[in-house]
């Protein structure tokens, strides 16, 4: 009786050994795959990278394929955790053509901008063109911008008058 007990045990510290290193994992990539590299989903690359347009689709694989997991992934994006090559990305990555790229990308429209005069604060309305939306964003920045310059010039000011007292 207690041979067979000890062999039943054995067999079943077994079982979890052989599935620990041929397993699956949860998500069924190969964990004992040799490097670390896990399958890349096309589809999950799509979602990610509609979901943070400024990361290369390149840099999106590479941390999937380490990762394995959507959100991890993201997690790492919005840490600041995703390596960005530093050279500039064809524009064959771009669905083949360099028109889809925003132009108002590169554009910073504060060093363009007089912060003198001042702004009237933009309208809260959903555009419908992202170029729409990139300028209102980026006119609502500004607008921003200038509302806490001009409070910190009203609070130097009187941080002024409280010394000269």
């Amino acid at each position: 009786m207690a041979d067979t007990i000890s062999i039943i045990i054995g067999l079943i510290i077994f079982f979890f050994i052989f599935k620990l290193l041929f397993g699956r994992s949860e998500n069924g990539n190969n964990v004992g795959n040799g490097r670390g590299r896990h399958y890349v989903n096309p589809e999950d690359v799509t979602t990610i990278n509609s979901m943070f347009p400024q990361i290369p689709r390149s840099a999106i694989e590479a941390d999937l394929a380490r990762t394995g997991n959507v959100n991890t992934t993201c997690e790492r994006i919005l840490a600041g955790e995703i390596v960005i090559p530093t050279e500039p990305i064809a524009a064959a990555t771009f669905n083949g053509s360099s028109s889809s790229r925003s132009p108002l990308l590169g554009k910073n429209i504060l060093k363009e901008a007089d912060l003198n005069k001042p702004i009237e604060e933009p309208e809260k309305i959903w555009k419908k063109t992202t170029e729409e939306r990139q300028m209102d964003f980026s006119k609502r920045k500004l607008y921003m911008y200038q509302q806490a310059r001009k409070r910190f010039l009203e609070n130097k000011e009187k941080e002024k008058e409280a010394a000269t007292e």
